[in-house]
């Protein structure tokens, strides 16, 4: 009798993880709020482009036409910075692997807009990047700009 209850642990358990990978491969669904972007657009240069998820960006290098999708392993060089002010909070020392739907919906949306070896700024309003949590050093409703170069696509 215990080893079928541990059986259907296990088997309960692997569903529940294939489910949370299938969950990773589907592109989020957002539109930030009004507010948000309005507040954004005060902190973007003039060339950003809006996407229609309600975040900005600038293709700085287009990249070649292997571009990820949001089941895609990626290898990225990046900076985080605080907007206004583009104080940094983080930035990659070595390329770093990631699962494109582990991260944030600003990264899961603006990253496809490039290729491998590419490089993109995008400028996301709180709701798309860490929302009214925060996350370790960046506090509570921060706006952010990242700078991410694509190395790589898997």
């Amino acid at each position: 009798m215990l080893k079928k209850i541990l059986f259907a642990v296990c088997l309960t358990s692997l569903f529940s993880c294939n489910k949370s990978v299938e969950n990773q491969c589907v592109e989020p669904n957002f539109i930030a709020p009004a507010n948000e972007i309005s507040q954004l657009a005060t902190y973007v240069p003039n060339d950003a482009i809006q996407h229609a998820s309600g975040f900005y960006y600038v293709i700085t290098t287009p990249g070649t036409n292997i571009k990820p999708t949001v089941c895609s392993g990626i290898t990225v060089n990046y900076t985080g910075s605080f907007l206004p002010d583009n104080t940094i909070f983080e930035s990659s020392q070595q390329p770093v692997l990631f699962t494109l739907g582990g991260l944030i919906i600003g990264w899961q949306k603006g990253i496809p807009l490039i290729g491998e070896g590419g490089q993109i700024d995008l400028y996301l309003p709180p709701s798309m990047a860490y929302g009214a949590g925060g996350s370790g050093s960046i506090p509570p409703n921060a706006y952010l700009k990242f700078t991410i170069q694509l190395l790589d696509v898997q």
